[in-house]
């Protein structure tokens, strides 16, 4: 009987990390900016299908997830109504640490004092923008 040699397995957590965080931004970074928030079901669909991001891979495992969740929050724009920013906070939870660019397209109500508060949550925060009234859809955020 003939001995076979067993190779080891191996699998996407045991890539080296420069193969895995090139996985990551393939899956979870949008160029030109993903934005989110105001847009309506159909057009998220669209822009999902343009942009072929795909979310699911933080639900592979935790290890990944803990990995990738930084690429998703940390290099996509984000556009909230100010009225929903504390539901986005809290939606994402610790991630709102990794979030760095974010847009509020219309203006801050003074109903709204807890939202504006969440952006306290925003640790990563680099830029904000605040719009006094719609931007176009899928307008450029970062300048250039």
């Amino acid at each position: 009987m003939a001995q076979t040699l067993l190779q080891p397995r191996v699998g996407f957590l045991n890539l080296p990390a420069e193969v895995k965080n090139c996985v990551y931004e393939l899956a979870l970074h949008s160029d030109p900016d993903f934005i989110l928030g105001s847009i309506s079901r159909t057009q998220f669909g669209k822009l999902y299908d343009s942009n072929r991001l795909s979310p699911n891979i933080l639900a592979t495992c935790h290890q990944v997830c803990n990995k990738a969740s930084p690429v998703l929050y940390g290099s996509n724009t984000f556009e909230i109504p100010p009225n929903m920013m504390l539901q986005f906070c809290n939606q994402i939870g610790n991630n709102a640490k990794h979030v760095r660019y974010l847009i509020l397209s219309r203006s801050i109500p003074s109903q709204y004092p807890l939202g504006i508060l969440s952006l306290l949550r925003l640790q990563g925060l680099c830029s904000l923008k605040l719009y006094l009234g719609p931007i176009p859809f899928g307008s450029s955020f970062r300048s250039p």
